[in-house]
């Protein structure tokens, strides 16, 4: 009787550690002979986000350019902080970026975060911006302007075409295009104050377009 006791004990114990070990079986198997190296060897991404190249923002020949009287403008930007250069004037900037008030930026960019652009800034070139764009007062957008959303405060200005992913918003003054050189806009929601204006078609989901 025993030793059928003793037999179903060693049984029901080997049965038992083969359950348990059974699932490291190929863990351990890979490790002694890798079957899958090439597989496993890691390689630095060349593009973790779209990108666009730097002739892609070049202006195009009939994109209207608006320069601003010069006494709004302290000085001219050689380089931006944290970022590469991109095309001949142009600048990349991997996170979040600032024009900083009362300055000028004379060419494209290219912002993977936000941009904020401070009181009397002004940026000349094409803009794509994979976040949100906040102008301050005064602030002008000579260029095209690609971004998830917008927002114009009180007297800031943008003159080329917009388009935008989400919403739009234009506060006091605020203005897009000009009587001149009517622009467009693109956007999925587009909130206007009473004295802002936008030269140009407005293009909605909801609207349509409409002049």
């Amino acid at each position: 009787m025993n030793v059928v006791q003793d037999l179903f004990g060693l049984l029901f114990g080997f049965i038992t550690l083969n359950l348990l070990l059974w699932p490291f079986y190929p863990a351990w198997r890979e490790w002694r002979t890798p079957r899958d190296a090439a597989a496993l060897t890691w390689s630095e991404p060349k593009q973790l986000l779209p990108q666009m190249a730097p002739q892609d923002m070049a202006p195009a020949q009939d994109s209207p350019r608006v320069t601003l009287p010069p006494q709004k403008i302290k000085r001219v930007l050689a380089r931006l902080p944290h970022a590469q250069p991109w095309g001949a004037l142009g600048s990349r900037t991997a996170g979040d970026c600032q024009i900083p008030a009362g300055t000028c930026w004379p060419g494209a960019l290219v912002v993977m975060g936000n941009l904020y652009c401070g009181a009397n800034s002004v940026v000349e070139g094409d803009v794509k911006v994979y976040g949100h764009v906040q102008m301050a007062p005064g602030s002008a957008l000579s260029g095209a302007v690609f971004a998830s959303s917008l927002s114009l405060e009180k007297a800031a200005m943008a003159f080329g075409p917009v388009v935008v992913q989400h919403a739009v918003t234009l506060a006091e003054g605020a203005q897009i295009g000009n009587p001149e050189s009517p622009t467009s806009l693109s956007a999925e929601t587009l909130t206007v104050s009473d004295s802002a204006h936008v030269y140009g078609k407005v293009l909605t989901p909801s609207d349509g377009a409409r002049p």
